[in-house]
Parts: structure tokens; C-alpha cells; sequence
């Protein structure tokens, strides 16, 4: 019987070491606690990393925008983070700030900064969600060092979504991403390397 507890045991400790490193799929709504830096890539992306401390990844977000951008760098060493697909907004209570990053389609029901809180609102044409295992939380790693330019347009292959498709996720070698993108724009992922991009129509 003691042999049977311990294989038991073995084997259920075994299966939630499997699903802690598998990571939450990209599409999925998620709640995240940590640290984050955001800033700008070039004239038309914003790059956000997210430490997640409850989850232990590393979860970036990337806003597209036809319009140019006007630099921003903003680090928040404590922040709720809340990602609804569209739309992902971050909330520090040191500095007391409030920001809103998603695709046009979701600018008429953003919310609205609180009272007493700074930040800004930002809106383009594609928001994407990749997760990642992540490695320290204080890395001086930029994982947006090498960013591709903005979707524009082309007609790249797709191993998701494609022309039609306003969003398409993909997961690869224990990292996943997905992409929502607004009206005039179409989805694409692709497994290697994984990418989930917005193009033009």
C-alpha cells in the first residue's frame, strides 16, 4: 500500500511539474502582477515586458500603430496588468499610473485612468501577446532588442490565420503568442521563428 501512495505521489507530482512549465496560451485572458517596462520601437510600436511573479513568465505585448509615436519609456517595478485580447491595461500604485494599449476596435470602451492617476491611452492597427519562459526578473535583457519593422504591407505565408483573419495564435517550443488585429488588417502566425504580426488587407 505505502508503495502504491508513493508512485501515486510521484506521479501527481510529476504532471504539476509538467503543467508549471507549460506555459498559459497568449490568447487566453490574463491577470498578471510584476514588473514592467514599456517603450517604444522605432516610430510605430510599442513594446511592453511583463515579469509575471504569480506565473513565473515573461509575457510581451506589442502595440502597432499607423501613426507616429512619440517616445515613451516607462518602468513600473510593482503593477496589475489585465490583458482582454484587444486590449491590455496596466495599473501602478508607485508612481500612481494608468495606461491603455489595444487595437482601434476596442477604443470606444476603454477605461478611463482614475482619479489622482497619470498615464495616457494608446490605440493602432495590431496588438499581439507572447509568453515566454522567463529568466530573472531584474535581466537587463531588451527581449525587444531585435524587433522586426511594423506589419505594413506583403503577403507572408501563414501557419495561422491569414487574409480574412482578424486574429490567429500559435505555440511553439513551450512559447505562445497570439495577435488581434483591427478592421483594414489581418492576422498572421507563424510557428518558426514564432511570430504573430498584423498585416495590411
Amino acid at each position: 500500500m505505502a508503495c502504491n501512495t508513493a508512485v501515486m505521489l510521484a506521479s501527481l507530482l510529476l504532471a504539476l511539474a509538467a503543467a508549471a512549465s507549460t506555459p498559459p496560451p497568449a490568447s487566453d485572458y490574463a491577470m498578471l502582477a510584476g514588473k514592467v517596462a514599456i517603450k517604444t520601437y522605432g516610430a510605430h510600436t510599442i513594446g511592453i515586458a511583463v515579469h509575471d511573479e504569480r506565473g513565473g513568465w515573461l509575457h510581451l505585448f506589442r502595440l502597432w500603430s499607423e501613426s507616429s509615436l512619440a517616445p515613451l519609456s516607462v518602468t513600473l517595478d510593482e503593477a496589475s496588468i489585465e490583458f482582454r485580447g484587444s486590449e491590455v491595461v496596466i495599473m501602478s500604485e508607485t508612481p500612481r499610473a494608468f495606461y491603455v494599449f489595444g487595437t482601434t476596435a476596442a477604443q470606444s470602451g476603454a477605461p478611463r485612468a482614475p482619479a489622482g492617476y497619470d498615464g495616457a491611452q494608446y490605440f493602432g492597427y495590431g496588438l499581439n501577446h507572447e509568453v515566454r519562459a522567463a529568466r530573472s526578473r531584474n535581466s537587463d535583457e531588451d527581449p525587444f532588442e531585435h524587433e522586426p519593422g511594423n506589419g505594413g504591407g506583403g503577403t507572408p505565408s501563414c501557419s495561422a490565420g491569414g487574409v480574412g483573419s482578424t486574429s490567429c495564435t500559435v505555440t511553439s517550443g513551450g512559447n505562445s503568442c497570439t495577435a488581434s488585429c483591427a478592421s483594414g488588417y489581418y492576422a498572421c502566425c507563424n510557428f518558426g521563428p514564432l511570430s504573430c504580426r498584423c498585416y495590411r488587407n
